[in-house]
């Protein structure tokens, strides 16, 4: 069966450690120097360049990051065609129990 992880992470959070740090600004300070354009590289909001307004981005969540997002819980989200089973199943279960 195949899952989705969806995990929630403070907005500079690069290295998706959940947690913004020395790494995160490292990653972002590399990715400035070799003009990388990805969310990996510091591009946190995605407009094609790492400039003023990304690290603007990372200071503030920098600053207003609270509690350790680690005590939050994932969920995987099942696939659709395991839904699509639940679905038929519980169908046939009610066509059943309404038959006389």
């Amino acid at each position: 069966m195949n899952t989705i992880l969806i995990r929630y992470t403070y907005t500079g959070d690069l290295n998706l450690d959940l947690d913004i740090d020395a790494d995160d600004y490292a990653l972002m300070d590399a990715g400035f120097a070799t003009h990388a354009a990805n969310y990996q590289s510091g591009d946190i909001n995605l407009d094609g360049a790492i400039n003023a307004d990304d690290f603007f981005l990372i200071d503030r969540a920098f600053s207003n990051q609270g509690a350790l997002l680690s005590t939050l819980h994932t969920a995987a989200i099942p696939e659709p065609s395991t839904l699509a089973f639940l679905a038929a199943t519980l169908i046939l279960l009610v066509l059943r129990a309404s038959r006389p």
